[in-house]
Order: structure tokens, then sequence, then C-alpha cells
């Protein structure tokens, strides 16, 4: 899977994570993409891959959770049209991104990565998604690192406290103070 511009697919975009290290089990990590539309987009793609699975949403509606299913040597990404969900003013571009940390039946071991790049449309100006741009993230606090791997084909039980995340990380205003911008993966 290699992104580059050179290649012309896709546009430049990097692999970010809340470090550079990428480790850890059991670790959930928060993207957020906020922007502004002075008009209805006329076009509004976004494609994303995450290294272990994704969960997207926009404007706080569900979208899709991810990325399709690949041979792991030759991974897919995934295409979607944002535009039924975007409106003019602004907008919430949100991603939760999960690395078990540990191999599964479905997944092998790797580092957590996410990726995403793409474009909107329409009115005076565009939205670049481009990974790491304006895209912030944090990592979850609320999920526990050492909850038991559910058997040898499956990863961890997930345990969650929602008492440990302080705020709503889909809605619109959230305290940024422990938001930060992605790092890029350079391995």
């Amino acid at each position: 899977f290699r992104i580059s511009a050179q290649s012309g697919y896709p546009p430049p975009a990097s692999f970010v994570w809340t470090d550079s290290i990428g480790e850890g089990r059991q670790v959930y990590v928060y993207f957020r993409n906020e922007f502004i539309l002075d008009a209805e987009p006329e076009k509004a793609g976004l494609n994303l891959y995450a290294s272990s699975r994704y969960a997207l949403w926009v404007n706080g509606q569900y979208i899709q959770f991810g990325p399709a299913r690949s041979y792991p040597k030759h991974p897919n990404y995934d295409a979607h049209d944002l535009s039924p969900y975007l409106r003019k003013g602004n907008n919430l571009i949100a991603v939760q991104v999960m690395l078990n940390g540990m191999e599964t039946f479905q997944l092998p071991f790797h580092t957590g990565a996410f990726i995403a790049w793409g474009k909107i449309t329409g009115g005076t100006k565009s939205v670049d998604l481009a990974t790491p741009g304006s895209w912030i993230c944090r990592r979850a606090e609320g999920y526990h690192p050492l909850a038991p791997r559910f058997s040898f084909a499956k990863g961890p039980v997930e345990v969650f406290d929602a008492r440990l995340e302080p705020d709503n990380w889909q809605s619109e205003t959230v305290n940024q103070s422990k938001w930060k911008t992605p790092v890029v993966l350079t391995n």
C-alpha cells in the first residue's frame, strides 16, 4: 500500500498517529477535521484507511465501519461520497481508529496508522482532506489496555469506562486542550 505524489495515487497524504511509534495494546485514537463550507458541496470525496479498524462519522451521523476486508499484503482503502452528509456552514468529520496491538485471525500484528485524502469542492473554496493537514487527534482514555484476549483468534475484549472520556469527541465543540496535530509516521 504505497501512497506517493510521484505515483499520482492518491494526492500527497501521510500515515499519521498520535506518536511516531504507533504501538500499544487496545489503543483507540480519535481524529477530527473541522471546516466551514460557504455553499452546499458540489463534490465531496473522502478516501481513508486504518491499519486496524475505523468508524467514520460526519456531522454526528455514523457513516461506516472499515476498512474493507483485503489481503494484508495488499490492503484496500475505502472511498466515501460525503455530499449527502455535509452542509453549508460548520462541518465535522470524525474517525475513531482502533489498534489491537496483537495478531488476530483477521489482522496481522502492525503499527497503528491512519491515512485520509480527498477534496470537497463547492462555493468559493475547496477543502483538502489529506492527512495530516487540518486533522487533529487524541488518544482515547476510556479503553482498558490490559483487557483479556477473547480467544486465540480474536483480539482483546472491549472494556470501556465512559467516565474517563471528558468530552464527546464527535460533537461540534470539544475541549481542544487534549487534542494535537497528528504525527507523521516515517516507518
